[in-house]
Protein backbone atom coordinates (compact mmCIF):
# COMPACT_ATOMS: atom_id res chain seq x y z
CA UNK A 1 0.00 0.00 0.00
CA UNK A 2 1.08 3.11 -0.94
CA UNK A 3 0.68 6.83 -1.06
CA UNK A 4 0.33 8.79 -5.00
CA UNK A 5 -0.07 12.15 -5.55
CA UNK A 6 -2.92 12.92 -8.66
CA UNK A 7 -4.25 16.20 -9.92
CA UNK A 8 -2.82 17.96 -6.51
CA UNK A 9 -4.23 15.48 -3.60
CA UNK A 10 -3.32 12.45 -2.61
CA UNK A 11 -4.61 9.10 -2.77
CA UNK A 12 -4.08 5.70 -1.15
CA UNK A 13 -3.02 2.95 -3.77
CA UNK A 14 -3.30 -0.56 -3.21
CA UNK A 15 -2.31 -3.13 -5.52
CA UNK A 16 -4.18 -6.57 -4.79
CA UNK A 17 -2.90 -10.38 -4.22
CA UNK A 18 -4.18 -12.16 -7.42
CA UNK A 19 -6.34 -14.61 -5.16
CA UNK A 20 -8.52 -12.18 -4.07
CA UNK A 21 -8.78 -10.12 -7.22
CA UNK A 22 -12.23 -11.62 -8.34
CA UNK A 23 -14.13 -11.31 -4.97
CA UNK A 24 -13.32 -7.19 -5.24
CA UNK A 25 -13.97 -7.38 -9.31
CA UNK A 26 -10.99 -5.10 -9.12
CA UNK A 27 -6.97 -5.07 -9.54
CA UNK A 28 -6.36 -2.36 -7.18
CA UNK A 29 -8.08 -0.69 -4.24
CA UNK A 30 -7.71 2.99 -4.85
CA UNK A 31 -8.95 5.92 -2.14
CA UNK A 32 -9.01 9.80 -1.88
CA UNK A 33 -7.25 11.03 1.04
CA UNK A 34 -8.64 14.83 0.14
CA UNK A 35 -5.45 16.39 1.18
CA UNK A 36 -2.56 17.89 -0.48
CA UNK A 37 -0.93 18.10 2.86
CA UNK A 38 1.50 14.82 2.57
CA UNK A 39 1.51 14.65 7.14
CA UNK A 40 -2.40 14.57 6.80
CA UNK A 41 -2.15 12.23 4.00
CA UNK A 42 0.15 9.62 6.04
CA UNK A 43 -2.25 9.77 8.90
CA UNK A 44 -5.49 9.40 7.20
CA UNK A 45 -3.98 6.04 5.13
CA UNK A 46 -2.96 4.66 8.28
CA UNK A 47 -6.60 4.65 9.22
CA UNK A 48 -7.60 2.85 6.08
CA UNK A 49 -5.00 0.43 5.77
CA UNK A 50 -6.00 -1.56 8.76
CA UNK A 51 -9.63 -2.22 7.19
CA UNK A 52 -8.27 -3.11 3.78
CA UNK A 53 -5.94 -5.51 5.65
CA UNK A 54 -8.96 -7.07 7.10
CA UNK A 55 -11.48 -6.83 3.95
CA UNK A 56 -8.50 -8.51 1.70
CA UNK A 57 -8.10 -11.59 5.32
CA UNK A 58 -12.14 -11.68 5.06
CA UNK A 59 -12.42 -12.43 0.96
CA UNK A 60 -9.67 -15.19 1.61
CA UNK A 61 -11.45 -16.55 5.06
CA UNK A 62 -14.64 -16.82 2.52
CA UNK A 63 -12.59 -18.25 0.03
CA UNK A 64 -11.19 -21.18 2.30
CA UNK A 65 -8.09 -19.15 2.94
CA UNK A 66 -6.57 -17.01 5.61
CA UNK A 67 -5.90 -17.17 9.38
CA UNK A 68 -9.50 -16.23 10.16
CA UNK A 69 -11.45 -18.96 9.14
CA UNK A 70 -12.11 -20.60 12.08
CA UNK A 71 -13.15 -17.81 13.87
CA UNK A 72 -15.47 -16.34 12.18
CA UNK A 73 -17.18 -19.85 12.21
CA UNK A 74 -17.28 -19.54 16.01
CA UNK A 75 -18.37 -16.20 15.97
CA UNK A 76 -21.01 -17.38 13.38
CA UNK A 77 -22.37 -20.09 15.70
CA UNK A 78 -22.48 -17.76 18.91
CA UNK A 79 -24.71 -15.11 16.99
CA UNK A 80 -27.18 -17.76 15.80
CA UNK A 81 -27.45 -19.18 19.35
CA UNK A 82 -27.85 -15.86 20.80
CA UNK A 83 -31.17 -15.65 22.34
CA UNK A 84 -32.20 -11.97 22.90
CA UNK A 85 -30.64 -8.84 21.51
CA UNK A 86 -29.01 -8.03 24.38
CA UNK A 87 -26.65 -11.10 23.93
CA UNK A 88 -26.30 -10.66 20.69
CA UNK A 89 -25.15 -7.13 21.20
CA UNK A 90 -22.40 -8.42 23.70
CA UNK A 91 -21.27 -11.09 21.01
CA UNK A 92 -21.05 -8.22 18.24
CA UNK A 93 -18.95 -6.48 20.93
CA UNK A 94 -16.32 -9.33 21.60
CA UNK A 95 -15.99 -9.83 17.85
CA UNK A 96 -15.12 -6.25 17.65
CA UNK A 97 -12.62 -6.44 20.28
CA UNK A 98 -10.83 -9.88 19.26
CA UNK A 99 -10.92 -8.19 15.48
CA UNK A 100 -9.15 -4.83 17.00
CA UNK A 101 -6.74 -6.63 19.24
CA UNK A 102 -5.13 -9.05 16.65
CA UNK A 103 -5.24 -6.45 13.72
CA UNK A 104 -1.37 -5.36 13.73
CA UNK A 105 -2.51 -2.88 11.26
CA UNK A 106 -5.09 -1.22 13.82
CA UNK A 107 -2.09 -0.86 16.57
CA UNK A 108 0.14 0.22 13.40
CA UNK A 109 -2.55 3.30 13.06
CA UNK A 110 -2.68 4.09 16.76
CA UNK A 111 0.76 4.81 17.18
CA UNK A 112 0.62 6.84 13.44
CA UNK A 113 -2.00 9.31 14.91
CA UNK A 114 -0.09 9.58 18.62
CA UNK A 115 0.69 13.02 18.92
CA UNK A 116 3.59 12.50 21.71
CA UNK A 117 6.60 10.35 22.45
CA UNK A 118 4.55 9.68 25.39
CA UNK A 119 1.77 8.52 23.60
CA UNK A 120 3.71 6.87 21.42
CA UNK A 121 4.82 5.07 24.55
CA UNK A 122 1.72 4.50 26.33
CA UNK A 123 0.43 2.74 22.89
CA UNK A 124 3.74 0.72 22.92
CA UNK A 125 3.04 -0.49 26.25
CA UNK A 126 -0.71 -1.52 25.50
CA UNK A 127 1.08 -3.79 22.36
CA UNK A 128 3.34 -5.44 24.51
CA UNK A 129 0.50 -6.59 26.95
CA UNK A 130 -1.47 -8.34 24.16
CA UNK A 131 1.36 -10.01 23.07
CA UNK A 132 2.03 -11.00 26.32
CA UNK A 133 -1.71 -12.61 26.44
CA UNK A 134 -1.23 -14.14 22.96
CA UNK A 135 1.86 -16.01 24.07
CA UNK A 136 0.68 -17.23 27.33
CA UNK A 137 -2.30 -18.53 25.17
CA UNK A 138 -0.43 -20.01 22.82
CA UNK A 139 2.05 -21.45 25.31
CA UNK A 140 -0.39 -22.73 27.35
CA UNK A 141 -2.05 -24.23 24.39
CA UNK A 142 1.01 -26.14 24.25
CA UNK A 143 0.82 -27.09 28.11
CA UNK A 144 3.38 -24.90 28.64
CA UNK A 145 4.19 -21.51 30.13
CA UNK A 146 7.81 -20.13 30.51
CA UNK A 147 7.14 -16.94 31.22
CA UNK A 148 8.52 -15.32 27.42
CA UNK A 149 7.24 -14.32 24.35
CA UNK A 150 6.65 -17.17 21.56
CA UNK A 151 8.11 -16.79 18.33
CA UNK A 152 5.05 -15.63 16.45
CA UNK A 153 3.66 -13.57 19.53
CA UNK A 154 6.85 -11.43 18.98
CA UNK A 155 6.75 -11.45 15.05
CA UNK A 156 3.78 -10.10 16.16
CA UNK A 157 4.31 -7.44 17.86
CA UNK A 158 7.47 -6.14 15.88
CA UNK A 159 4.19 -5.78 13.25
CA UNK A 160 2.19 -3.67 15.01
CA UNK A 161 4.80 -1.55 16.71
CA UNK A 162 6.01 -0.78 13.16
CA UNK A 163 9.37 -2.49 13.65
CA UNK A 164 8.52 -5.35 11.13
CA UNK A 165 6.78 -5.79 7.97
CA UNK A 166 5.69 -8.81 5.89
CA UNK A 167 7.51 -8.97 2.43
CA UNK A 168 5.19 -10.17 0.46
CA UNK A 169 2.85 -7.23 1.46
CA UNK A 170 4.61 -4.88 -0.83
CA UNK A 171 5.74 -7.23 -3.71
CA UNK A 172 2.99 -6.07 -6.18
CA UNK A 173 3.92 -2.66 -5.29
CA UNK A 174 7.59 -2.90 -5.82
CA UNK A 175 6.54 -4.95 -9.33
CA UNK A 176 4.94 -1.90 -10.32
CA UNK A 177 7.79 0.60 -9.66
CA UNK A 178 10.30 -1.93 -11.98
CA UNK A 179 11.57 -0.01 -14.97
CA UNK A 180 13.02 -2.86 -16.80
CA UNK A 181 11.89 -5.91 -19.43
CA UNK A 182 9.15 -7.62 -18.80
CA UNK A 183 11.67 -10.89 -18.73
CA UNK A 184 13.40 -8.88 -15.99
CA UNK A 185 10.87 -8.40 -13.66
CA UNK A 186 9.16 -11.74 -13.77
CA UNK A 187 12.91 -12.89 -12.63
CA UNK A 188 13.37 -10.21 -10.17
CA UNK A 189 9.79 -10.92 -8.54
CA UNK A 190 10.43 -14.98 -8.77
CA UNK A 191 14.11 -14.52 -6.83
CA UNK A 192 12.28 -11.59 -4.12
CA UNK A 193 9.23 -14.07 -3.54
CA UNK A 194 11.30 -17.19 -3.22
CA UNK A 195 13.61 -15.34 -0.46
CA UNK A 196 10.17 -13.88 1.42
CA UNK A 197 8.89 -16.98 1.77
CA UNK A 198 11.48 -18.06 3.95
CA UNK A 199 11.94 -14.72 5.38
CA UNK A 200 8.38 -13.46 5.61
CA UNK A 201 9.05 -10.56 8.28
CA UNK A 202 11.92 -7.34 7.56
CA UNK A 203 13.12 -8.03 11.30
CA UNK A 204 14.22 -12.13 10.22
CA UNK A 205 16.50 -10.27 7.36
CA UNK A 206 19.78 -10.08 9.45
CA UNK A 207 23.12 -10.16 8.03
CA UNK A 208 23.19 -13.54 9.53
CA UNK A 209 20.07 -14.78 7.61
CA UNK A 210 21.52 -13.82 5.27
CA UNK A 211 24.90 -15.73 5.49
CA UNK A 212 22.76 -18.65 5.99
CA UNK A 213 21.08 -17.96 2.86
CA UNK A 214 24.05 -17.90 0.38
CA UNK A 215 25.34 -20.63 2.18
CA UNK A 216 22.38 -22.69 1.85
CA UNK A 217 22.11 -21.88 -2.00
CA UNK A 218 26.19 -22.59 -2.09
CA UNK A 219 25.59 -26.06 -0.96
CA UNK A 220 22.50 -26.62 -2.88
CA UNK A 221 24.66 -26.43 -6.08
CA UNK A 222 23.52 -23.17 -7.31
CA UNK A 223 26.62 -21.16 -9.46
CA UNK A 224 28.12 -17.87 -7.99
CA UNK A 225 26.37 -16.13 -10.70
CA UNK A 226 22.90 -17.32 -9.88
CA UNK A 227 23.72 -16.48 -6.34
CA UNK A 228 24.58 -12.99 -7.00
CA UNK A 229 21.62 -13.08 -9.37
CA UNK A 230 19.64 -13.67 -6.29
CA UNK A 231 21.58 -11.70 -3.90
CA UNK A 232 21.06 -8.32 -5.38
CA UNK A 233 17.21 -8.61 -6.73
CA UNK A 234 16.49 -9.64 -3.21
CA UNK A 235 18.83 -6.13 -2.05
CA UNK A 236 16.85 -4.04 -4.63
CA UNK A 237 13.94 -4.77 -3.04
CA UNK A 238 14.95 -4.16 0.52
CA UNK A 239 16.54 -0.63 -1.24
CA UNK A 240 13.18 0.12 -2.57
CA UNK A 241 11.23 -0.21 0.88
CA UNK A 242 13.80 2.29 2.48
CA UNK A 243 13.07 4.89 -0.67
CA UNK A 244 9.57 4.14 -0.17
CA UNK A 245 10.22 4.88 3.56
CA UNK A 246 7.99 1.60 4.50
CA UNK A 247 11.49 0.13 6.14
CA UNK A 248 13.74 2.81 8.66
CA UNK A 249 16.29 3.80 5.75
CA UNK A 250 19.54 2.97 8.39
CA UNK A 251 18.96 -0.94 8.63
CA UNK A 252 21.28 -2.55 5.88
CA UNK A 253 21.97 -5.85 6.96
CA UNK A 254 23.42 -6.13 3.39
CA UNK A 255 26.89 -4.79 4.02
CA UNK A 256 29.69 -7.43 4.62
CA UNK A 257 27.84 -10.63 3.63
CA UNK A 258 30.29 -12.98 2.21
CA UNK A 259 29.37 -13.98 -1.69
CA UNK A 260 30.74 -16.29 -3.34
CA UNK A 261 33.37 -15.69 -6.23
CA UNK A 262 32.63 -16.07 -9.67
CA UNK A 263 33.85 -18.76 -11.42
CA UNK A 264 37.19 -18.49 -14.09
CA UNK A 265 35.67 -19.39 -17.20
CA UNK A 266 36.88 -21.10 -20.37
CA UNK A 267 36.91 -19.15 -22.90
CA UNK A 268 34.74 -19.29 -26.06
CA UNK A 269 36.44 -21.59 -28.23
CA UNK A 270 35.87 -21.20 -32.27
CA UNK A 271 34.71 -24.27 -33.90
CA UNK A 272 37.25 -25.95 -36.55
CA UNK A 273 35.43 -26.02 -40.39
CA UNK A 274 35.42 -29.43 -40.03
CA UNK A 275 33.53 -29.75 -36.48
CA UNK A 276 30.54 -27.24 -38.16
CA UNK A 277 30.44 -30.00 -41.20
CA UNK A 278 30.00 -32.73 -38.62
CA UNK A 279 27.34 -31.17 -36.47
CA UNK A 280 25.93 -30.11 -39.97
CA UNK A 281 25.79 -33.94 -40.81
CA UNK A 282 25.01 -35.42 -37.25
CA UNK A 283 21.60 -33.27 -37.70
CA UNK A 284 20.58 -34.36 -40.67
CA UNK A 285 21.08 -38.05 -39.69
CA UNK A 286 18.54 -37.10 -36.37
CA UNK A 287 15.91 -35.97 -39.14
CA UNK A 288 16.40 -32.57 -37.66
CA UNK A 289 16.61 -30.55 -41.34
CA UNK A 290 15.49 -27.24 -39.02
CA UNK A 291 18.38 -27.48 -36.89
CA UNK A 292 20.76 -28.46 -39.82
CA UNK A 293 19.43 -25.32 -40.99
CA UNK A 294 20.13 -23.08 -38.60
CA UNK A 295 24.15 -24.43 -38.18
CA UNK A 296 24.06 -23.81 -41.97
CA UNK A 297 23.08 -20.42 -41.59
CA UNK A 298 25.21 -19.88 -38.30
CA UNK A 299 28.33 -20.76 -40.37
CA UNK A 300 28.17 -18.88 -43.76
CA UNK A 301 26.53 -15.33 -42.06
CA UNK A 302 27.98 -15.42 -38.46
CA UNK A 303 24.35 -14.36 -37.26
CA UNK A 304 23.75 -14.81 -33.65
CA UNK A 305 20.76 -17.76 -32.67
CA UNK A 306 17.91 -15.36 -32.38
CA UNK A 307 18.68 -12.89 -35.32
CA UNK A 308 18.12 -15.73 -37.56
CA UNK A 309 14.96 -17.37 -35.84
CA UNK A 310 13.48 -13.72 -36.05
CA UNK A 311 14.15 -13.39 -39.86
CA UNK A 312 10.84 -12.35 -41.18
CA UNK A 313 10.42 -14.30 -45.01
CA UNK A 314 9.53 -10.68 -46.29
CA UNK A 315 13.54 -9.59 -44.85
CA UNK A 316 14.66 -12.57 -47.21
CA UNK A 317 15.55 -13.75 -50.52
CA UNK A 318 18.25 -15.45 -52.43
CA UNK A 319 20.66 -12.59 -52.36
CA UNK A 320 20.48 -11.00 -49.19
CA UNK A 321 18.84 -11.20 -45.33
CA UNK A 322 17.54 -7.94 -44.24
CA UNK A 323 18.14 -8.00 -39.87
CA UNK A 324 15.52 -5.06 -38.92
CA UNK A 325 17.28 -5.34 -35.14
CA UNK A 326 18.79 -7.22 -32.92
CA UNK A 327 20.82 -7.31 -30.15
CA UNK A 328 22.79 -3.59 -30.25
CA UNK A 329 22.03 -0.74 -32.48
CA UNK A 330 24.67 -1.85 -35.19
CA UNK A 331 22.63 -5.15 -35.50
CA UNK A 332 20.61 -3.71 -37.82
CA UNK A 333 21.98 -5.11 -41.39
CA UNK A 334 22.00 -6.61 -45.11
CA UNK A 335 24.16 -9.69 -44.87
CA UNK A 336 24.32 -11.12 -48.63
CA UNK A 337 23.22 -14.90 -48.87
CA UNK A 338 26.45 -16.81 -49.66
CA UNK A 339 26.06 -19.08 -52.99
CA UNK A 340 26.16 -22.52 -50.72
CA UNK A 341 23.50 -21.41 -48.59
CA UNK A 342 21.02 -20.33 -51.99
CA UNK A 343 18.98 -23.64 -51.81
CA UNK A 344 18.54 -23.55 -48.02
CA UNK A 345 16.86 -19.83 -48.07
CA UNK A 346 15.06 -20.94 -51.18
CA UNK A 347 13.45 -23.99 -49.20
CA UNK A 348 12.48 -22.24 -46.78
CA UNK A 349 10.91 -19.26 -48.53
CA UNK A 350 8.77 -21.95 -49.83
CA UNK A 351 8.02 -23.61 -46.68
CA UNK A 352 5.42 -20.58 -46.04
CA UNK A 353 5.70 -20.59 -42.25
CA UNK A 354 2.01 -18.92 -41.02
CA UNK A 355 3.86 -16.43 -39.01
CA UNK A 356 5.74 -15.15 -41.68
CA UNK A 357 8.91 -16.00 -40.37
CA UNK A 358 12.00 -18.04 -42.58
CA UNK A 359 12.33 -20.34 -40.26
CA UNK A 360 9.25 -22.26 -39.50
CA UNK A 361 7.32 -23.80 -36.81
CA UNK A 362 9.62 -21.92 -33.93
CA UNK A 363 7.97 -21.88 -30.35
CA UNK A 364 7.84 -18.42 -28.78
CA UNK A 365 8.98 -18.36 -24.84
CA UNK A 366 6.44 -15.30 -23.11
CA UNK A 367 8.98 -12.69 -23.80
CA UNK A 368 8.55 -13.37 -27.68
CA UNK A 369 12.35 -15.23 -28.41
CA UNK A 370 12.01 -18.24 -30.76
CA UNK A 371 15.10 -19.68 -30.38
CA UNK A 372 15.53 -20.87 -27.17
CA UNK A 373 14.09 -24.61 -27.85
CA UNK A 374 16.26 -24.94 -31.11
CA UNK A 375 18.84 -23.90 -29.05
CA UNK A 376 18.25 -26.81 -26.58
CA UNK A 377 18.46 -28.83 -29.35
CA UNK A 378 21.91 -27.96 -30.87
CA UNK A 379 23.54 -28.25 -26.83
CA UNK A 380 21.86 -31.60 -26.49
CA UNK A 381 23.66 -32.53 -29.93
CA UNK A 382 27.42 -31.14 -29.54
CA UNK A 383 27.17 -33.08 -26.41
CA UNK A 384 26.54 -35.83 -27.35
CA UNK A 385 29.20 -35.35 -30.14
CA UNK A 386 31.41 -34.90 -27.17
CA UNK A 387 31.79 -30.86 -27.43
CA UNK A 388 31.94 -29.12 -23.82
CA UNK A 389 30.80 -25.96 -22.26
CA UNK A 390 33.48 -24.07 -24.42
CA UNK A 391 31.88 -24.40 -27.42
CA UNK A 392 28.21 -23.64 -28.76
CA UNK A 393 26.35 -21.78 -31.25
CA UNK A 394 27.57 -18.64 -30.52
CA UNK A 395 31.21 -20.00 -31.46
CA UNK A 396 29.72 -19.78 -34.72
CA UNK A 397 31.04 -16.27 -34.68
CA UNK A 398 34.42 -17.00 -34.28
CA UNK A 399 34.39 -19.48 -36.73
CA UNK A 400 33.32 -16.73 -39.61
CA UNK A 401 35.38 -14.34 -37.87
CA UNK A 402 38.37 -16.18 -38.06
CA UNK A 403 38.18 -17.21 -41.36
CA UNK A 404 37.68 -13.82 -42.24
CA UNK A 405 40.44 -12.97 -40.67
CA UNK A 406 42.54 -15.73 -42.61
CA UNK A 407 41.71 -14.60 -45.80
CA UNK A 408 42.36 -11.21 -45.48
CA UNK A 409 39.23 -9.48 -45.56
CA UNK A 410 39.35 -5.83 -43.95
CA UNK A 411 37.84 -5.68 -40.02
CA UNK A 412 35.41 -2.88 -41.09
CA UNK A 413 34.08 -5.45 -43.41
CA UNK A 414 33.60 -8.76 -41.21
CA UNK A 415 32.00 -5.91 -38.28
CA UNK A 416 29.46 -4.63 -40.98
CA UNK A 417 28.50 -8.59 -41.79
CA UNK A 418 27.94 -9.29 -38.25
CA UNK A 419 26.77 -6.43 -36.77
CA UNK A 420 29.91 -4.60 -34.49
CA UNK A 421 30.44 -1.40 -34.28
CA UNK A 422 33.57 -0.86 -36.46
CA UNK A 423 35.83 1.81 -35.18
CA UNK A 424 37.00 3.47 -38.79
CA UNK A 425 39.54 6.13 -38.90
CA UNK A 426 38.51 9.72 -39.89
CA UNK A 427 38.45 8.82 -43.77
CA UNK A 428 36.34 5.80 -43.83
CA UNK A 429 34.08 6.99 -40.68
CA UNK A 430 33.15 10.85 -41.45
CA UNK A 431 33.30 10.52 -45.20
CA UNK A 432 33.17 6.63 -46.72
CA UNK A 433 29.20 5.27 -46.85
CA UNK A 434 30.19 1.93 -45.32
CA UNK A 435 30.87 -0.86 -46.83
CA UNK A 436 28.80 -1.66 -50.14
CA UNK A 437 26.89 -4.96 -51.03
CA UNK A 438 28.89 -6.33 -53.71
CA UNK A 439 31.88 -5.39 -51.51
CA UNK A 440 30.04 -7.73 -48.72
CA UNK A 441 29.19 -10.25 -51.21
CA UNK A 442 33.13 -10.78 -52.29
CA UNK A 443 34.26 -10.99 -48.44
CA UNK A 444 31.57 -13.57 -47.71
CA UNK A 445 32.42 -15.95 -50.25
CA UNK A 446 35.78 -16.47 -48.88
CA UNK A 447 34.55 -18.50 -46.27
CA UNK A 448 34.19 -22.36 -47.19
CA UNK A 449 33.62 -25.53 -45.50
CA UNK A 450 34.63 -28.36 -47.40
CA UNK A 451 32.22 -31.10 -47.83
CA UNK A 452 29.10 -29.22 -45.97
CA UNK A 453 25.99 -30.18 -48.32
CA UNK A 454 23.36 -27.92 -47.27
Amino acid sequence: MHIQKRRQKYYLVHSLPKDVQSHFNKTKLIQSLRTADLAVAELRAAVIKPKWRAAIEEARSSAGRGEVGSARAFWEQQLADATSSAERAFLEAAIAGEATRGNVGYWRSQLAVAETEYDRKEVEVIIADEAEIRSQVEQLSDGQLEGQLTTSARNWFDQATGRSVPLREHLEDYRSSLQVAPKSVSMIIKEVSDFSSAHPLSSQVTRKALQEWIDSLKLGGSAPKTIRRKFSAVRGFWKWLQLTEIIPDDLDPFKRVLLPKDEVLKPRRAWKPEQVVGLHEAAKRDGDQLLADLIAIGAYTGMRREEICSLRADDCNEERFVIQKGKTRNAARVVPVHEDLRPVVRRLLKANDAEGYLMPGLPKTKYGVRSNAIGHAFSRLKTRLGFGAGQDFHSMRHTFNTMMEDAGVPEFHTAKLVGHSSKLGLTYGLYGHGAQLKTLIQAISKVRYPGLKP
